[in-house]
């Protein structure tokens, strides 16, 4: 009895040791886990048709109410308003004495965050009324909390609560709008590549002078513009349109380009009075021109201007000018771009005043002008021409000039050339022609044979 009465103090001593351990077991458990962020959710409570799913659960208690079973569908109910929570036990994670919370859905990474700290899994939770998730008459499982200063994390573990962490949004990518194909209207095929004349391009010219020539008749010299006697006021005014190229296709375009023009003399001596000023108003240039890769056509009314204007020009000085009424054609080169080639015929006299036939009375200027460009690098420039002058002559008694002798017609060729060089301090040019045929006589007078040369230079 003795060894008995004695062996109990033993036993009693082992079970408050096994008691002590276990205790240190449990306080060593809360100590290693981590404190949350944020509350998780808890886990879901399995329902008949759905997975479960955790439940919001608000810092300062769990708040749960009894929702009202859908018929027949697993959809989320009306939700009903929080219930008091049960007080906390001895050991701090006693059990809930409310009914089971309702499985609500996932929360979303992106759903807001109430004032309260309570995290809405559908939208936005309003910062007086907790949050309380819809539960199915199906669910199973309940959710426990303490209150104070920890939420129950399951297990009987606890954490302190902290402040919200940052929560990160993913970029919002949005999705491409793809609209249904509609059939092309006919006005929007090629709205920019319209063809159109507009915008107009601009130019102008203008002057007026005073001249004083004297002493000419004492030479001879009768031109009644170029060596007239006295003073006078000369004039011109030149007001040029030029319309915008169209595109015809294959590298091609067309214009159009209109210059009037109004020049003259006011004579000094002898002037009529102001009502009877005459101001003449003409045409200085009017053509169409046609250009394409490696070519360029000019057909009407245009000004030629070769080297320094010395054999071929359009007299600048002049109130009225120089043009050329016919056809010219340009053929440049893509690999030398101050290659050029001018073909061209035009018509400088008209011969309708003194016959009917077709051809006879007029005169033709022609020929070939061809720039070489520079010859090498900063080289001279070299141009060589040939021109031609053809008169078609007068038959004799034609309808219009009856019991009049005929004329011969006759032609004149020229051949020349040009070189053009310019340094740093001065420049210089050559030019140099040979002239041969026949040149053209009055009615009754048989043509003369010309030889001719002409030779210019200048250096500055």
């Amino acid at each position: 009895m003795k060894r008995i009465a004695r062996g109990r103090p033993l036993v009693a001593l082992a079970s408050l040791c096994f008691l002590f351990t276990d205790w240190l077991s449990a306080g060593a458990a809360l100590a290693q886990t981590p404190p949350s962020a944020t509350p998780p959710a808890t886990k879901p409570a399995p329902t008949p048709s759905a997975a479960k799913a955790p439940s919001a659960v608000a810092p300062s208690a769990v708040p749960s109410a009894p929702a009202p079973a859908p018929a027949a569908s697993s959809a989320p109910a009306a939700s009903a308003p929080p219930a008091p929570a049960a007080a906390p036990s001895a050991a701090g994670t006693a059990p809930s004495a409310t009914p089971p919370v309702s499985p609500a859905p996932a929360v979303s990474p992106t759903a807001p965050v109430s004032p309260t700290g309570a995290v809405s899994p559908t939208g936005p939770v309003s910062p007086t009324t907790p949050a309380v998730a819809p539960a199915p008459a199906a669910a199973d499982a309940s959710a426990s909390g303490s209150l104070g200063t920890g939420v129950d994390l399951g297990a009987g573990v606890s954490a302190e609560p902290g402040p919200p962490a940052p929560v990160a949004t993913p970029p919002v990518v949005a999705a491409p709008v793809v609209s249904e194909p509609r059939p092309a209207a006919i006005e929007d095929v090629h709205l920019d590549e319209q063809p159109s004349l507009t915008p107009f391009t601009y130019s102008g010219s203008f002057f007026s002078r005073y001249e004083l020539r004297d002493g000419y008749a004492d030479h001879g010299l009768t031109d009644p513009r170029l060596n007239r006697e006295g003073d006078a006021f000369v004039y011109r005014a030149r007001l040029g349109i030029e319309t915008n190229p169209v595109k015809l296709g294959s590298g091609q375009s067309v214009l159009v380009k209109f210059v009037p023009q109004a020049a003259g003399t006011h004579a000094m001596g002898g002037t009529p009075e102001t009502i009877g000023d005459a101001y003449p108003l003409g045409l200085y240039e009017a053509y169409i021109r046609l250009k394409g890769r490696g070519f360029r056509l000019d057909l009407g009314r245009f000004m030629m201007n070769y080297g320094d204007g010395l054999v071929i020009g359009q007299n600048d000085w002049h109130e009225a000018g120089r043009a050329f009424q016919g056809g010219r054609v340009r053929l440049t080169s893509a690999n030398k771009p101050d290659y050029y080639t001018d073909l061209f015929i035009t018509l400088i006299q008209e011969g309708i005043a003194g016959t009917k036939s077709v051809f006879k009375g007029d005169q033709y200027f022609y020929g070939m002008y061809t720039s070489l460009g520079e010859l090498g690098a900063k080289g001279p420039i070299l141009d060589v021409y040939l021109l031609g002058r053809t008169f078609g002559g007068l038959p004799a008694d034609d309808s219009v000039t009856p019991s009049l002798p005929g004329q011969d017609g006759a032609t004149t060729l020229t051949l020349g050339s040009r070189i053009a060089q310019a340094f740093t301090h001065f420049d210089y040019r050559l030019e140099a022609g040979v002239q041969v045929g026949q040149s053209q006589q009055a009615r009754g007078v048989k043509p003369l044979d010309r030889v001719a040369f002409q030779a210019d230079g200048a250096v500055g």
